[in-house]
């Protein structure tokens, strides 16, 4: 397994998380994006010349003077453009910025608000992208602030693995033997309680090894901090069985302490459950029984933010412990295409990943695939819905 790092000093001061206000996103408060939401690592080699970036038109020196062309997107709430299918997105703690992974590349890029879209390269590792493989999602360590360390869902040419990225260690795998087939490879990684890591596995097209005790395919699975240091040694335990053909894993930011949520592409319906603490039962939130192909999630203070093709959603729960949402309310309508990733921070910043890209996509070849992030804060106007209010369905 290679793992090459590359030297980009302004990326990586904005990506440690004591290093705040990297980027200004106060001028996002009356961009289209915000009114949808109002209503409801160093050295080493560059990875080939083919994975890297584009660079943007070198006239363009602000985002109030920024034209339209290759690589640049008008719409103020595109923090980053011009990349190879999204992965999994990863707010940097303490900095309005996120970590982006490149599915087809294996690249890990820093987004965050500049002069330019054009994301910093932060770290590179290898990947067999073949089919929808590659880098499928990215987990920042707990202690990331002073162990740097990044955490990846990756395919291979024989399996998909979780593997643990450093600066001085390189890459080095934390669980191996994930079933790898032509399609059906996605996979979802997430921190929990106790500094534990979530794993949700695809069925790789098997349904029979979904519910199969000793397959590691289709299940959400619970590695405990001490297997986390590499060396392949994890045994993890199986929190749930059955999973379809991906999904995305996600916490309450919070309460992380409390349920796992996580979407579903079953095969007869693409479904949004959550697993209450200290339980191993999963409880149906909301179903879609024409399989629009859901994917990312992201929760705060029992709103739900769903990807579901090219919509947005928001699920509000109810008051208590039980009991369903009210009908799903559409934030973000097919504005910037198939959407990916959804992720969130503790400050208030929803991001998620655009994977026009992908097969059956329809790309705009300026600028896909795109991250869009609203703005961070606090309470009161200009907030994503259930970061401030939460958004309330229209009266039928």
């Amino acid at each position: 397994m290679k793992f090459r790092a590359f030297a980009a000093s302004a990326a990586l001061a904005c990506a440690l998380p004591l290093v705040a206000g990297c980027a200004d996103f106060e001028h996002l408060n009356n961009s289209p994006f915000q009114d949808a939401f109002q209503g409801a690592l160093s050295g080493g080699k560059k990875p080939p010349p083919e994975q890297q970036q584009p660079s943007p038109p070198q006239e363009q020196q602000g985002p109030d003077d920024r034209k339209p062309g290759p690589c640049e997107d008008l719409d103020p709430a595109v923090i980053a453009t011009c990349i190879n299918i999204t992965g999994g997105i990863a707010p940097i703690p303490g900095a309005q910025a996120a970590l982006v992974a490149e599915r087809g590349t294996g690249n890990i890029l820093l987004a965050k608000r500049g002069p330019s879209q054009k994301p910093a390269l932060v770290t590179h590792v290898d990947v067999n992208a073949a089919g929808d493989g590659g880098l499928m999602d990215i987990a920042l360590s707990p202690q990331f602030g002073t162990d740097g360390a990044i955490f990846a869902y990756i395919s291979t040419p024989s399996d998909n693995r979780v593997v643990r990225l450093t600066k001085e260690g390189g890459a080095s795998d934390v669980l191996v033997g994930i079933p790898h087939t032509a399609d059906g490879n996605y996979g979802s990684i997430q921190f929990g309680p106790g500094g534990a890591l979530y794993v949700l596995t695809s069925s790789a097209g098997d349904e029979a090894a979904a519910a199969d005790p000793n397959s590691l395919a289709g299940k959400i699975l619970r590695i405990e901090p001490n297997q986390l240091e590499g060396g392949a040694h994890a045994e993890p335990e199986i929190i749930t069985s059955g999973l379809g053909s991906g999904g995305a894993l996600c916490f309450d930011i919070d309460d992380p302490d409390s349920t796992l949520w996580y979407t579903n592409r079953s095969p007869v319906k693409d479904e949004l459950l959550r697993i209450p603490k200290g339980t191993k039962s999963p409880q149906l939130v909301w179903s879609w029984p024409d399989r629009p192909g859901v994917s990312g999630c992201a929760v705060k203070k029992m709103v739900a933010f769903v990807a579901v093709r090219d919509k947005l959603l928001t699920l509000t729960m109810p008051t208590g412990a039980s009991g369903l949402p009210a009908p799903p309310v559409v934030a973000v309508d097919g504005k910037y295409g198939a959407l990916g990733d959804v992720a969130a921070s503790a400050s208030g910043m929803l991001c998620f990943g655009t994977v026009n890209r992908s097969p059956g996509g329809k790309p705009n070849e300026n600028v896909d695939d795109r991250v869009v992030c609203s703005a961070g804060g606090g309470g009161g106007g200009g907030n994503v819905p259930g970061f401030g209010e939460p958004p309330k369905p229209k009266d039928d």
